[in-house]
């Protein structure tokens, strides 16, 4: 899968049983706070030491869906992408 950074909840997959969901060989660049912290606000998958920047996901109404946790809230000025593999267990 392919997650754009400037969207919230840019990707999902049908989970229908609720059941939960690994994600393996995620990499990736993605820049939630770029203007305020210039390279400090880019991260890979994993996140800052905080969380911020990493791959999440919920899953809700038979999806499961993946975001960039973006704490600023403003998805529009975000940059890059995340790839990973994801797969119902």
């Amino acid at each position: 899968m392919v997650l754009p950074a400037n969207l919230p909840w840019g990707a999902s997959i049908p989970s229908p049983s609720q059941q939960p969901v690994m994600v393996s060989n995620a990499q990736g660049l993605a820049c939630w706070d770029l203007a305020a912290q210039g390279p400090q606000g880019c991260n890979g998958p994993g996140g800052n030491r905080a969380g911020s920047g990493a791959l999440t996901q919920r899953t809700k109404n038979g999806r499961t869906e993946f975001s960039v946790d973006d704490r600023t809230g403003n998805f529009r000025d975000n940059e890059g992408y995340f790839e990973f593999d994801a797969r119902i267990k």
